[in-house]
């Protein structure tokens, strides 16, 4: 874990321990403590990398598109390292209120006429209006 502290990323600590990706993957799965001191330590590099970003960005003779490319990288990692402190947040809260009222007593008004109408109201002798049959 000090290597990944150091900034070495996952891959290479496996790769210089000789350790299989697969096989910490199973640690991980096996081990509750050391989950959360992987855990742990991602959320410390993640602090780093975003120290980083400060003095990246506070050097003035450094290229302008370099230290962009520098900071976003560092930005991205760390929101995904720790997307709870570092991710986007999206706000998803309502807080409208819906009165449906009206529409009910509308639907109740309409169904309350469906109902009055009488077998006589619905009779209908022809298609067409009675002043065009009228010749």
């Amino acid at each position: 874990m000090n290597m990944m502290l150091d900034g070495h990323s996952l891959g290479y600590v496996l790769k210089f321990l000789g350790i299989k990706p697969y096989a910490f993957s199973k640690l991980l799965r096996g081990s509750p403590s050391f989950t959360a001191l992987y855990h742990q330590c991602q959320s410390m590099r993640a602090e780093l990398l975003v120290e980083q970003i400060i003095e990246i960005a506070d050097d003035k003779y450094a290229d302008p598109m370099s230290v962009r490319n520098r900071v976003d990288a560092r930005k991205w990692y760390a929101s995904k390292m720790v997307p709870h402190r570092y991710g986007e947040r999206i706000d998803i809260s309502v807080s409208a209120t819906v009165d449906i009222r009206g529409a009910l007593q509308a639907a109740k008004d309409r169904a309350a006429a469906v109902r009055d109408i009488t077998p006589q109201a619905l009779e209908i002798t022809s298609g067409m209006p009675q002043s065009v049959t009228d010749d």
